[in-house]
């Protein structure tokens, strides 16, 4: 997958990567000052992964968004509906 996230100049989205999977749940400003990249280059690159599947947007929002690594996402979703097909929340 490493080969996928790195379009364009090597690294510049493969960074976001590696914190998401060590800290599943971010925002830009957090994975900015995580990886050293710029606000820019770390909303570019948040919007390829969310594109390609890799991160999910949790908040709905356009400013101040979180995001989740999609994998870790679905896993602490996975069995959460309730009795009959009615879900939570």
């Amino acid at each position: 997958m490493a080969g996928v996230l790195c379009r364009g100049r090597v690294g510049q989205r493969h960074p976001c990567h590696r914190v998401l999977q060590r800290q599943p749940r971010g925002t830009a400003a957090s994975l900015a000052a995580a990886t050293g990249l710029t606000l820019a280059t770390v909303n570019k690159s948040l919007v390829h992964l969310e594109r390609i599947g890799v991160v999910a947007e949790l908040t709905g929002r356009q400013r101040g968004r979180v995001l989740s690594y999609a994998r870790y996402a679905d896993i602490l979703n996975e069995g959460m509906d309730l009795p009959g097909g009615g879900g939570r929340g």
